[in-house]
């Protein structure tokens, strides 16, 4: 007989028993990858802990610190959320690197969710890499699948990829949303500082196609704070998907790599709703070139104390090329201001800058820093919706080339040029005041080809810019004019770029006037450059070192300045008249000269052998 103690054992270790198996085989459980079964099989129960069963639809599947470092071999997978390194993220242990699957055979996860959506605020956690002490690298292969069974017809689903350790998460397969409703779909790629997330898969083609978006860098849309950076390898990673980018630190990379072309077409606006510290872009194309073509890039929120407004970054042979333009988006708050820093070694164009409120009572800076090149392309929207400068709006030129390719394209924001590396080009309007401080310079001309992010120089290249608010030149500044002897001549005047001042004065506060030549015929009598027009307006100093009359040697000719002649219609330009010929050596007085330099050379040697 039995007794009550005996039973009561059995009874308990049928209970454990069933409990392990209810957890196997369904009950919401970490299931911790051991690799102990040796074959790196997902379906091989003797690889995880415990190893009743592999991780259930209702689990989360860890890999931590003790698990193998080879390849896993995923299939076909259903959990609820996969999860690296620890538990938490000021766990101190050191997660070592995993590949689920492999670039040949990726294996599917599928994460069945909660059919009650998660909010931006509190989204549901579906993939995360934990630790603070991580460094290593984890690659999942496996393409991911996303299905919360959840067809409401309004709202949408958030779910979140985190990455708060101090290592690196690759996702390099297939992203697909499975959910059949009209809720969209919100995923949330969020780095931590110093770590990275790279997408170097797809984004498949969506049921709810132009519902799904994706959030790059934040905690929750009502409070963005700092974060790592989130690199797209893949031209095709962003596919279909509506691109939300949140925060005050890190960037959103392009490296898709030297040649390739990444196309942001999901009809739906760029939105860019963050902050970032001087020169730290929030989007920065590493490699390749990147179009967004379908919609446009929003901003979204003003600048707090102590930050400098959005960062776009191209790098060095990189192009970033934003067709639609930038804008304000209509849920800013009414008066904010916001600036624009185009940035970087490499080149990008701008369409049309504008503002999507019923109120322009914001104010947008332009600011173009960096060595690069950036066009505007297209005219500023002057209608409201659409007045992107308030009468305190600003553009200024720090660094590198802002080319001016469309009429009106910055607005009537006055225009700064500063800095010994800032030239300010272009060949078309600039309504607001120019202004050359501290080594800036201002020439006419230059081009931009759109489709390959090709730049032509402003210098060496002729054109007209026009200049519809006067022009202030300070002492230190330059003028960097091209002409063309061998160009084309009617009634004396020479092909030249033109500075056409319509409206205000031109102050010459002693700037340099830079010509250079870009033909090498000897001109005749008569004929001449205009270099500036200032039509009805008025002239106020000189250029340094030339007065009225002086003359100056360009190429094979030498010209006299005048500052006052009169044009056809009537009004007065800065120009160059033809004196002469420039005087050439005879050849006896080439040789005379190489005698009396070797003569010299000569000497000196006998004088140091002494």
């Amino acid at each position: 007989m039995k007794t009550s103690s005996t039973q009561g054992s059995h009874l308990f270790i049928t209970f454990a028993i069933t409990f392990l198996f209810l957890v196997g085989q369904g009950g919401a459980a970490t299931v911790t990858w051991s690799g102990t079964a040796g074959d790196n099989l997902w379906s091989s129960a003797g690889n995880w802990v415990p190893n009743t069963a592999i991780p259930g639809t209702a689990d989360t599947a860890l890999f931590d610190t003790g698990g193998s470092a080879s390849p896993i071999t995923v299939g076909s997978q259903t959990i609820t959320a996969l999860r690296f390194g620890q538990a938490s993220e000021t766990s101190t242990s050191t997660a070592s690197a995993y590949q689920l699957g492999t670039s040949g055979t990726h294996g599917t996860i599928t994460f069945t969710l909660p059919s009650s959506a998660g909010t931006t605020a509190a989204p549901n956690a579906v993939i995360s890499y934990l630790g603070s002490a991580n460094t290593a690298t984890e690659t999942i292969y496996s393409d991911l699948t996303f299905n919360s069974g959840n067809s409401a017809t309004s709202g949408t689903d958030e779910y979140s990829i985190t990455n708060s350790s101090g290592g690196n998460l690759t996702l390099a397969g297939t992203i697909k949303n499975l959910q059949t409703g009209a809720s969209g779909f919100g995923l949330e790629f969020l780095a931590g500082v110093g770590s990275t997330i790279t997408l170097a898969g797809t984004t498949s083609t969506l049921p709810n196609e132009g519902k799904q978006d994706y959030y790059f860098g934040f905690d929750t849309l009502a409070s963005p704070k700092a974060f790592g950076n989130v690199m797209i390898t893949s031209t095709t990673a962003l596919a279909n998907a509506r691109v939300n980018l949140y925060g005050s630190s890190g960037a959103l990379q392009f490296n898709a790599g030297a040649g390739t072309t990444t196309n942001i077409t999901s009809g739906q606006n760029f939105i860019f709703d963050g902050h970032s510290a001087e020169n730290s872009p929030n989007i920065e194309v590493m490699s390749g070139t990147v179009v967004v073509t379908s919609g446009s890039l929003n901003v979204g929120n003003d600048n707090p104390t102590g930050e400098t407004g959005y960062y776009l970054e191209a790098d060095s042979g990189a192009y970033l090329d934003l067709v639609n333009g930038v804008g304000i988006q209509n849920s800013v708050s009414s008066g904010a201001t916001m600036d624009i820093n185009l940035y970087g070694a490499g080149n990008g164009a701008v369409g049309q800058l504008y503002n999507a409120k019923t109120s322009n009572t914001d104010t947008m800076n332009l600011v173009k820093d960096g060595s690069g090149t950036w066009a505007l392309t297209t005219v500023a929207a002057s209608t409201n919706p659409g007045a992107m400068y308030s009468a305190t709006s600003t553009t200024t030129v720090k660094g590198g080339t802002l080319l001016v390719l469309a009429n009106g394209a910055t607005g009537s924001s006055a225009v700064t040029v500063t800095g010994a590396s800032a030239i300010l080009g272009g060949t078309n309007t600039i309504n607001g005041s120019v202004t050359l401080a501290s080594g800036g310079t201002l020439a006419p001309g230059g081009a931009f080809n759109t489709t390959t992010g090709a730049a032509t120089s402003p210098i060496g290249s002729i054109g007209q810019l026009t200049l519809a608010n006067g022009l202030t030149a300070a002492a230190g500044t330059t003028l960097a004019l091209d002409i063309n002897s061998a160009g084309t001549f009617s009634s004396g005047l020479g092909t030249a770029d033109l500075i056409f001042v319509t409206s205000g004065s031109v102050i010459l506060g002693s700037a340099t006037l830079s010509v250079q030549d870009l033909g090498s015929t000897v001109l005749a009598s008569g004929e001449y450059f205009d270099l500036v027009n200032y039509a009805t307006g008025s002239l106020t100093g000189i250029f340094s070192g030339l007065a009225q009359g002086a003359q100056i040697t360009i190429g094979q000719n030498i010209y006299s300045i005048d500052y006052a002649r009169a044009d056809a219609g009537g009004t007065s330009d800065i120009a160059l008249e033809w004196v002469s010929a420039a005087a050439v050596p005879e050849p006896s007085t080439w040789a005379m000269m190489f005698g009396g330099l070797f003569a010299l050379i000569a000497y000196n040697r006998r004088r140091f052998a002494r």
